[in-house]
């Protein structure tokens, strides 16, 4: 149990997510220095050096540009393989995909080896599932994580309780946070169809199974899932998502959560060329707690929750894309102590290093302040917390070692599979001892992704 003066929530396990890793070498190369407009103008037969434009311009998020400068060097060398490679590829990223798929077929892939094939062949397939009507994915993960403070035990070992008679005692423990491995699977899925509308332009459904076996603390081992339904609408001035959630979360061997709620987020591109996408999410719902061993008395935060937050997506380069965002809860709970009202900020980048390489870091702030009192711990202090929150991660494509390795044909069991390692800290600060604690997380898992 953890020794916070009485169990308090337990943060369930977060997952390391799979990215998606599909920018093609010819999209991401790099030129040392700027190549002006006037100089295509000057010398528009000059083949390497039209190309080190378009690749430019393309890093640059000046996809029409690119295009352009590509359409006119085919008219003059219709032959060139990876030129047409190269502007299929830009078709693609202008989301033009019929007309990307024909330069595609264009495109003799005997002429093409190692990193270029490898783009063709995936860029491909994706073009024929963006014009299906049906199409989905499923993911299968397997991994190991550590934690060094799996129960959230206070720092300094110290923990307030209040005393009938006495009121308010600190208590020293001879007891520290234990730490703890534990094994962990992830099945997800998302299925996608288009109906015949240009309004209602994708209806999504998405799924997530999970299951943690703790190595010691059996209290904390994890079985959960949601399930989810969207759609995306093309609202002429904003686009819009409404989304219905539904999750569940065992704890132990009992049920320790069930939730659902609705909401919808609003976004709208900033300029011509998508690289800045504003964004608002509003959502609500309700929270249904049960005690477990691990904290029991959660059902005293059952009740219903409103949040809100807004941001922006930002990608100035095909490598880099930053996620900004203001959140906002508000927490309503059976026990006034339980209910709570936070405002935070993130940001998460994410950064390719190669076409198979990614790293994505994220750093975190929230306060949260607390309905009132708890009688437990204190009969005159509300609890008011400070939580900061920081993570590394690194994606590699199985494909890409077995390449660097020198074996110019993987098997078929590397294709879309990852290697995720991760590190994160948390770091709550609390006016109350009990609440105040760190965790150091390690991560490393498997992702193996199946497309149809």
């Amino acid at each position: 149990m953890s020794m916070t003066g009485r169990p308090t929530a337990i943060a369930v396990i977060p997952l390391a997510a799979a990215l998606v890793l599909t920018a093609p070498s010819l999209v991401l190369a790099e030129e040392p220095a700027r190549i002006p407009f006037g100089a295509i103008l000057q010398d528009p037969d000059n083949l390497d050096l039209t190309v080190a434009y378009a690749r430019q311009e393309i890093d640059a998020g000046n996809l029409p540009g690119a295009s352009a400068a590509l359409e006119r060097l085919l008219i003059l060398y219709p032959a060139e393989n990876t030129v047409r490679l190269l502007y299929a590829v830009t078709l693609f990223r202008l989301d033009q995909v019929a007309e990307a798929e024909r330069e595609f077929a264009a495109v003799d892939p005997g002429q093409l080896s190692g990193e270029d094939l490898r783009v063709f062949e995936e860029l491909t397939e994706r073009t024929r599932r963006r014009l299906r009507t049906l199409t989905g994915n499923l993911g299968l993960t397997v991994g190991l994580q550590y934690d060094s403070n799996r129960d959230n035990f206070p720092l300094g070992g110290t923990f307030q309780v209040e005393i009938p008679g006495l009121g308010p005692s600190v208590i020293d423990s001879d007891e520290d946070g234990e730490d703890d491995f534990g094994v962990f699977g992830i099945i997800d899925g998302r299925i996608d169809y288009k109906p015949p509308s240009q309004t209602v332009q994708r209806l999504s459904l998405e799924f997530t199974a999970l299951a943690v076996e703790q190595f010691d603390l059996d209290e904390f081992d994890v079985v959960s899932g949601f399930i989810s339904g969207s759609a995306f609408i093309d609202a002429t001035v904003v686009d819009l998502e409404p989304r219905v959630v539904y999750r569940q979360i065992q704890l132990g061997d009992d049920r320790y959560l069930r939730a659902g709620e609705g909401g919808v987020r609003i976004q709208r591109a900033i300029g011509n060329n998508n690289r800045l996408i504003a964004f608002a999410d509003l959502a609500g719902g309700f929270d249904d707690f049960a005690p477990v061993e691990a904290d029991e008395f959660a059902d005293e935060k059952t009740g219903p929750f409103f949040a809100a937050s807004a941001g922006v997506i930002w990608t100035p380069t095909e490598r880099l894309g930053v996620l900004a965002r203001y959140n906002f809860t508000e927490r309503f709970a059976e026990e006034d102590f339980e209910a709570f009202t936070t405002h935070g900020v993130s940001v998460t980048a994410q950064y390719l290093l190669t076409n198979s390489t990614a790293l994505r870091a994220s750093l975190g702030y929230a306060h949260s302040d607390f309905g009132g009192p708890d009688p437990f711990v204190s009969t005159t202090t509300t609890q008011d917390d400070d939580a900061f929150s920081a993570r590394l991660g690194m994606l590699v494509r199985a494909d890409a070692l077995l390449e660097g390795a020198g074996i110019e044909d993987p098997v078929e069991a590397t294709k879309n599979l990852s290697l995720n390692l991760g590190f994160g800290y948390r770091r709550v600060f609390s006016n109350l001892d009990n609440f105040e604690f760190q965790n150091f997380r390690f991560e490393a898992s498997l992702t193996k992704r199946f497309f149809f």
